[in-house]
């Protein structure tokens, strides 16, 4: 799969583009990230500012 790609958050309220490949993309297990998640892990991804467009919502955008 080549960029862009496109995707959602749960509730469908943002909508955004990342017109390059991520920086890392990983996968966290602790019992913090379950706790977070309601899961078995939480999903990270690390990706380049400038090439995350928003193009539905207002996010809040923490580093």
């Amino acid at each position: 799969m080549q960029p862009p790609y496109s995707g959602t958050c749960m509730c469908g309220q943002i909508k955004f583009r990342l017109t390059t490949e991520p920086i890392t993309l990983y996968a966290c297990h602790c019992t913090d990230c379950q706790r977070r998640s309601g899961g078995a892990l939480l999903l990270s991804m690390w990706v380049y500012r400038e090439s995350l467009e928003v193009l539905k919502g207002t996010p809040l955008l923490v580093s």
